[in-house]
Order: C-alpha cells, then sequence, then structure tokens
C-alpha cells in the first residue's frame, strides 16, 4: 500500500494573551518574554495538548525551563544563510543614493511654541465658559442703574445752587449774555429716545454677558516655526494646517503677537455711559457781533487741487502693489479672518537658510462645548522637488470649566455706577 502524504497544518491564532501573574517575573516589553507569556497561557488552556516553544534563542529556553514549558530548540539547517557581500554592498549603495535624493532636497524642521513653552509637543489650554446671568439677577442689576441715573424732570433752571445764580446775575449784568432752556424737541427726544434706548442697550450688554466674558477670557495661542535647513530651496510649496477635533483654529495678525502680554489680553468689558439730559445754553450778543469780524479763508480754484490723471500710471501701481514675490509665502485663499478648520499658505521658491516662517493662531471651542477637548492640528508640507510629503501631528489638549459671571457684572455695574471702566 502506498504511503500517503503528510499535511502539516500551520493555524495561527492571536487572540492569547501573556499570562498576566507572570509579568513580575518576565518584562513583556521584550518580544522572547511575550512568547514565553503566550505559551504558558495556552498551556494552561489546554492542558491535554503537546504545547512547546519553538525557538533558537537561549534566553527563551531559560525563562521556559524555568516556568516548566517545554521548548524545542530550531534546528541550525532551518535557519538561511547570511546575506552575501554582493547584497550588502548593494544595499549600502541604496542607502547612500537615498541619502544623496534626500540631501538634494527641502528639509522641513518644525518648532512648535506656544504660551510657556518653545518647543513644545502639545498645544494645551483652559477654557473658560461663564454661565448666563438668571433673568431676575438682571433685572436686579438694571434697577440698581436705574435708581442712579434716573430720567431727569426737571429742565428749567440751569444751576440751582447759590453760587451759580450769583455767577449768572454776574453773566447777565456784565455780558449781556442770556440764558436760553432746552426745547421741547431736545426734551422729547432725551426722555422718549436716548433715555429709553440707553437702558435697553445696558439690558442687552448684561443678556449677552456671559459671551463676551466667555470670549475674552485667556486664550489658547500658538506659533508654528517653519524651516527649510535642506540645501536647496522648496518649489511650489505648499503647506497646510488642517483641524482633527471638535475645535477651529482662527489666524493670528503679526500685531496680535509682538509681545507676549498681547497674546492673551483681555478686553475691556463695559455698560454704556447714560446720555446726558439737555440743558439751556448761554447767548452772548457780544460773540454774536465777534462773528462777523471774522476774515473767511482764501478759497482755492478746484482745478488747481484737481491731479492730473494718468491710466497707464494708475495701472501700473496696482501691478507693481498686487505682484506676489518669489520667494514669500501668500495665503492659498485668502486670509481667512474667522474660525477655520484650515490654513494653507504656499511660495514658489522657499529659500533654505533664512529666518523661518511662522504660523500663528488661537484655538476656539464651540460655544455649546460639554466637556475637555482632544484632538490634533495635522501638519503637511507639499513641495515639487519633495520625494515624500512631510507630516506631523501636534496634539490639541483643551480643559473646560464653567464659572459664574454674576460677581464680574456687579463689578462692571459698579463701574458704570463710578462712571470708571474696569478690565476682566
Amino acid at each position: 500500500m502506498a504511503s500517503q502524504p503528510v499535511v502539516v497544518k500551520l493555524l495561527l491564532d492571536t487572540s492569547h494573551r501573556p499570562a498576566p501573574d507572570l509579568a513580575e517575573q518576565l518584562d513583556y516589553t521584550e518580544p522572547d518574554n511575550q512568547l514565553v507569556g503566550i505559551t504558558a497561557t495556552y498551556c494552561r488552556e489546554f492542558p491535554d495538548d503537546d504545547v512547546r516553544l519553538l525557538t533558537h534563542d537561549t534566553g527563551p529556553m531559560v525563562s521556559a525551563k524555568t516556568f516548566g514549558i517545554a521548548f524545542l530548540p530550531i534546528d541550525e539547517d532551518w535557519l538561511l544563510d547570511p546575506e552575501s557581500i554582493q547584497q550588502e554592498k548593494q544595499i549600502q549603495k541604496l542607502k547612500d543614493d537615498l541619502t544623496k535624493l534626500r540631501n538634494a532636497e527641502p528639509v522641513v524642521d518644525v518648532v512648535l511654541v506656544t504660551s510657556d513653552q518653545r518647543g513644545a509637543k502639545t498645544i494645551s489650554g483652559e477654557f473658560v465658559i461663564y454661565e448666563p446671568l438668571p433673568e431676575e439677577e438682571i433685572e436686579r442689576l438694571l434697577s440698581r442703574i436705574r435708581m442712579h441715573f434716573p430720567l431727569a424732570t426737571q429742565f428749567e433752571s440751569p444751576e440751582s445752587s447759590k453760587e451759580a445764580l450769583v455767577n449768572a446775575d454776574i453773566k447777565r449784568r456784565l455780558l449781556g449774555t442770556r440764558f436760553t432752556p432746552p426745547s421741547n424737541d431736545e426734551i422729547l427726544e432725551y426722555q422718549n429716545t436716548s433715555y429709553p434706548s440707553w437702558l435697553i442697550e445696558c439690558e442687552a450688554v448684561l443678556g449677552s454677558f456671559h459671551d463676551c466674558l466667555s470670549a475674552n477670557a485667556k486664550r489658547t495661542v500658538f506659533s508654528i516655526e517653519l524651516s527649510n535647513h535642506g540645501s536647496r530651496p522648496g518649489k511650489d510649496v505648499l503647506i497646510a494646517l488642517r483641524v482633527s477635533g471638535d475645535f477651529r483654529i482662527r489666524h493670528r495678525n503679526k500685531s496680535e503677537v509682538e509681545s507676549a502680554e498681547s497674546l492673551n489680553q483681555n478686553y475691556l468689558v463695559t455698560l454704556p455711559a447714560p446720555p446726558s439730559p439737555p440743558k439751556g445754553r448761554w447767548e452772548s450778543p457780544l460773540a454774536k457781533m465777534a462773528d462777523f469780524g471774522s476774515v473767511s479763508p482764501t478759497l482755492l480754484s478746484m482745478a488747481d487741487l484737481t491731479p492730473t490723471f494718468d491710466p497707464g500710471r494708475l495701472e501700473a501701481l496696482q501691478a507693481s502693489r498686487y505682484a506676489r514675490a518669489q520667494d514669500a509665502f501668500y495665503w492659498k485663499e485668502g486670509c481667512p479672518d474667522g474660525p477655520v478648520d484650515a490654513f494653507e499658505i504656499e511660495c514658489k521658491q522657499w529659500r533654505h537658510g533664512i529666518k523661518p516662517e511662522i504660523i500663528t493662531g488661537e484655538i476656539l471651542l464651540p460655544s455649546d462645548v460639554t466637556g475637555d477637548v482632544a484632538g490634533a492640528l495635522s501638519l503637511t508640507v507639499h513641495a515639487e522637488n519633495l520625494s515624500a510629503n512631510f507630516s506631523k501631528a501636534i496634539p490639541v489638549r483643551i480643559s473646560v470649566t464653567r464659572q459664574e459671571s454674576i460677581k464680574k457684572a456687579e463689578e462692571c455695574v459698579e463701574a458704570l455706577l463710578n462712571q470708571s471702566k474696569i478690565r476682566f
């Protein structure tokens, strides 16, 4: 009877994990120890099977023997022959060619700068959400404002003190001045328009006070410095910075980051000042007579002031103004003026060995955010003479906290009552 061919089946099972009780004796960060731990787990799950550790290394053999695990050394005949000298030479040549090729390309270097660290690895910050003022608190604050600045109802007398009356009498006797009270139209405009509108504006400020505080809280600002440290300029370079996560980015102008203070500057939050009640005015006949003696300035002919229009010169000026420099970066689709998901800048010739190109922005979160935010900024550099695109992921971690706004609102009202401004 002819012998049947031997069939060997090799099954790969990746569901087993190293035995956790051996973690103190075996360092599972080492692959050889992981094999010993997995074999121990398999032996326990299938105690009736013939389980052996197949290895060529004496280290796993010693570990297996220590824990009573059978092992089978790999025969020397199973091992591949070492690579020939010729193969090593070819590999080294390919490595040298690759190094030479990369040395002839732009070499991108990136430095992340945050508010507290240069060379940071992560953009981290805090986002404060201020709670809205309750309606009863808004009404209470408005009542204080109305009591402190009541609607004026008396407009006849210009001054009420005894000293003011004496001064007014002197004006009438010596200068012939005469006091004219405010007109009915001025009074009605103040009582029916200016004063009610001011109260409505105060109520609107208090109603959105929490949004102002949240918007003007400490900002999470970052700068990314990009340099070309290679031996060649980059050709047709496109740098993209894209958001990955529940946040947005806003571009920061150069004027906003000239000093460290301007990065997290807190802006004024104020209530509008009350309108001034209409007052009468003093009129003097002598002042009117003085107006007749005034000399009018010499009038120039409009023809002398009108410049000669040259369409050709205007066209040349516009062309020179909007011409792009070959070695400067420009926004691909125009500078964004609000929160966006991505920045893109481009340059025809990114010169090497010059000062870095800086992208500066701030992290913005949605107003309805409910918890801490984690994400990343994905930076990618494309170039015609770059064999592989440069990419880098910058982690973003923003903690979110909530605060009451009533205390700061009271300070703001107190500042209005004292006719001063206050910073938050």
